[in-house]
C-alpha cells in the first residue's frame, strides 16, 4: 500500500513539473512571438497554427484516447498500428484540408496553409508515441516526447528573433523540424521495441472503434476552444486575433496543472478493476479540480498586474478578456480530468455528449457575443460553453460511479 502511495505521488509530481516546464515553454514561445511581431503577423502565426490543430484533430478519429486506454490493457501493438492508420487518414484528407479553409470562408497565405495540412500526420505520430508512455504510465518520457513536439516552433521563433525572419519563414521552420522530430522518434522507439510489434488489422478495427466513440468529444472539444479563435480572426481581424491569442497564452496555467491529472487517468483507473476503479476515478478527480480551481483563484486577481509586463504595453487590451480565459482555461482543465476519467472507466461515448452540447452554445453565442462585445465577446463565448460541458460531465460522471458500483453490488449478491 505504501509502495503503490508513493509511485503514486511520484507519479504526480512527474506530470505536473513535466506540464509546467511544457507551459513554460508554451509562455517563453508565445511571449516571443508577441515581442517579435505586431499583433497582425502574430495573428497570422496563430491562425495557422489553429487551423493545424483543427485539421490534427479532424485526422485523429479519437486514436490518441485509444492509444492509451490500449496500452494501459497490454496490447503492445497499439502504437504501431495507430501510426499506420493516421499515415493512410492523412493521405486520404490531404485533398480535403488544403481546401477546407477555403470552404469556410478562411483566407490563409500559402505558407500557412502547407504548415496546417503538412504538419497533420507528423503531429499526430509523435502525440501516439507518447500514448504510449501514457498508457504505460511512464509519465517523464511521456513528458520528454511532449516537450519535442513543441520544441520545433519554440526554436523557429529563436531563429526568427535573431535573424528578423518573417512569419512565413518561422512556419516553414517549424515544419521542417517538426519532420525531423518525428523521423527521430520513430526511429528511437523502433529500435527500443517501442513499436517492434507489426500493425494487425484486427488491432486497427478495435482502436478504431473505441477511438470514434471519443472522435465526437474531441472534435467538439476543440472546436469549443478554436471556433472563438477563427470567428476573432474572420470577424474582427487578424490584429484582434493577435490580442485573442496573447490572452489565452497568459491563461494556460490552469488547464496545465489539470493535464498532470488528466493524463495520469489511463493508467491510474484503467489499471485497476470493480470498485478500485471507482476510488481511483473520486481520487484522482478531486484532487485535480482542487488544485486547478486553487490556481485559478491565485490568478485572476494578478492578471492585470503581470500580463502587460511579460508581453509587452502593445498587448494591454488583452488584460480584460486574460481574466475571464484564466476561469475559462479552469473549467476547460476540469473537463478534461472529468472526460478522462470517464474514458478510463470505459464511458467513452459520455463525454462527446457533453462537449456537443458546449460546442452547440458557442456555436450560437460567440457570433452575437462577438458582434455586440468585439473580439472580447469570445471569450465570453468560451466561458459560457465550458461551463455546459462541465456541469453535464460533473453530473454525467456521478451517475456512472454510482451505476457501477451498483452493477458490482448485484453481481455480488
Amino acid at each position: 500500500m505504501v509502495t503503490t502511495t508513493r509511485r503514486g505521488a511520484l507519479d504526480l509530481l512527474s506530470s505536473l513539473l513535466g506540464n509546467a516546464g511544457l507551459q513554460l515553454v508554451g509562455v517563453v514561445t508565445a511571449v516571443m512571438a508577441a515581442r517579435i511581431f505586431d499583433p497582425s503577423a502574430r495573428g497570422e502565426i496563430a491562425a495557422a497554427v489553429t487551423w493545424l490543430l483543427i485539421m490534427s484533430a479532424v485526422a485523429d478519429l479519437g486514436l490518441s484516447q485509444s492509444v492509451p486506454y490500449y496500452v494501459a490493457r497490454k496490447v503492445r501493438a497499439a502504437g504501431s498500428t495507430s501510426i499506420a492508420l493516421v499515415v493512410a487518414v492523412s493521405i486520404c484528407l490531404a485533398p480535403l484540408f488544403v481546401f477546407l479553409p477555403g470552404i469556410v470562408g478562411y483566407r490563409l497565405s500559402a505558407s500557412a496553409l502547407a504548415y496546417s495540412v503538412a504538419g497533420v500526420p507528423f503531429c499526430l505520430i509523435i502525440s501516439y508515441v507518447g500514448g504510449v508512455f501514457q498508457g504505460e504510465s511512464r509519465h517523464r518520457l511521456l513528458t520528454l516526447v511532449r516537450l519535442l513536439g513543441c520544441m520545433p516552433y519554440a526554436i523557429a521563433l529563436v531563429a526568427a528573433a535573431v535573424g528578423r525572419y518573417s512569419p512565413d519563414a518561422v512556419l516553414w521552420q517549424a515544419l521542417g523540424l517538426t519532420v525531423t522530430v518525428c523521423l527521430l522518434l520513430c526511429l528511437w522507439s523502433r529500435r527500443s521495441s517501442l513499436l517492434s510489434e507489426r500493425p494487425t488489422l484486427q488491432l486497427a478495427g478495435l482502436l478504431t472503434s473505441y477511438g470514434l466513440r471519443t472522435y465526437p468529444g474531441n472534435l467538439a472539444w476543440m472546436a469549443t476552444q478554436r471556433i472563438p479563435m477563427l470567428l476573432v480572426g474572420g470577424l474582427a481581424g487578424t490584429a484582434s486575433l493577435g490580442y485573442y491569442t496573447v490572452a489565452q497564452s497568459y491563461a494556460v496555467i490552469p488547464f496545465a496543472v489539470a493535464s498532470a491529472f488528466a493524463l495520469m487517468a489511463p493508467g491510474r483507473i484503467g489499471s485497476c478493476s470493480g470498485a478500485d476503479s471507482v476510488k481511483a476515478s473520486r481520487k484522482l478527480c478531486r484532487f485535480g479540480l482542487l488544485a486547478t480551481w486553487g490556481v485559478v483563484v491565485v490568478l485572476v486577481p494578478i492578471t492585470n498586474l503581470t500580463l502587460v509586463p511579460v508581453f509587452g504595453r502593445a498587448y494591454e487590451p488583452s488584460v480584460g478578456p486574460a481574466v475571464l480565459l484564466v476561469i475559462g482555461a479552469g473549467l476547460f482543465g476540469q473537463n478534461f480530468v472529468l472526460s478522462a476519467s470517464l474514458r478510463a472507466l470505459d464511458y467513452p461515448s459520455v463525454p462527446s455528449f457533453a462537449e456537443a452540447a458546449g460546442l452547440v452554445a458557442v456555436l450560437i453565442s460567440c457570433p452575437f457575443f462577438v458582434q455586440w462585445f468585439g473580439w472580447v465577446g469570445a471569450a465570453w463565448a468560451t466561458v459560457v460553453g465550458a461551463g455546459i460541458v462541465s456541469v453535464l460531465l460533473l453530473i454525467f460522471l456521478r451517475r456512472c460511479h454510482n451505476s457501477r458500483l451498483l452493477g458490482l453490488e448485484r453481481s455480488s449478491a
